[in-house]
């Protein structure tokens, strides 16, 4: 009767520690894909660049909340413990939400809010194409403007965005592992 009262304990612990894992990890997610979205839209505005080294932001920022949700975890429901395996998970779970909602923000608001910038990103684009491209034959103009076209719809934007965040995440899930781990550890083992 012993040890069946103490392993539906362990059950109990366990399915609420499982809990606390999925709210920090889903909802960090969300607010963070949220977060990277509006860095995003506000790059989208600052840069006239085709291409600028400000756009590493938007790739790096996932960092700050899964650390964060790693933190989280283990200081408030973990008693100051986390394994490897937890973090490494609770990372993943943490970025592919964020990156989710990311994509799918960067679809909605692109198709349906902000048409005009999209186009107007993308003439500015082609113009930059015209300029610099004199020595390129029409033909490859009119190919070159076709795929900055393609390449700024909405839909291969948010594809790029999600596929580029899910190549990232597993190094990014080793890196906070290894920082956000703690056993626990007692002085009178000593």
């Amino acid at each position: 009767m012993v040890s069946l009262q103490l392993t539906f304990k362990g059950f109990i612990f366990f399915m609420h520690a499982k809990k606390h894992f999925w709210l920090v990890g889903i909802l960090t997610g969300i607010f963070s894909g949220m977060i990277v979205f509006l860095a995003q839209l506000f790059l989208f505005y600052l840069s006239l660049d085709s291409f600028s080294i400000t756009y590493i932001l938007i790739y790096l920022l996932p960092l700050i909340p899964m650390f964060y949700a790693a933190g989280r975890l283990r200081e408030r429901y973990g008693s100051g413990v986390l394994y490897f395996n937890q973090a490494y998970g609770l990372a993943l779970l943490t970025g592919f939400i964020s990156a989710l909602v990311m994509s799918v923000m960067v679809y909605y608001v692109y198709t349906y809010l902000f048409v005009p910038a999209l186009q107007q990103r993308a003439a500015q684009l082609q113009a930059s194409l015209i300029s610099n491209g004199q020595g390129l034959a029409f033909q490859m103009m009119k190919e070159r403007k076709q795929l900055i076209t393609k390449l700024l719809s909405p839909f291969s934007l948010s594809v790029y965005y999600f596929i580029a965040q899910l190549v990232l995440l597993p190094l990014y899930a080793f890196i906070i592992a290894i920082f956000a781990r703690r056993r626990l550890r007692d002085i009178t083992d000593i």
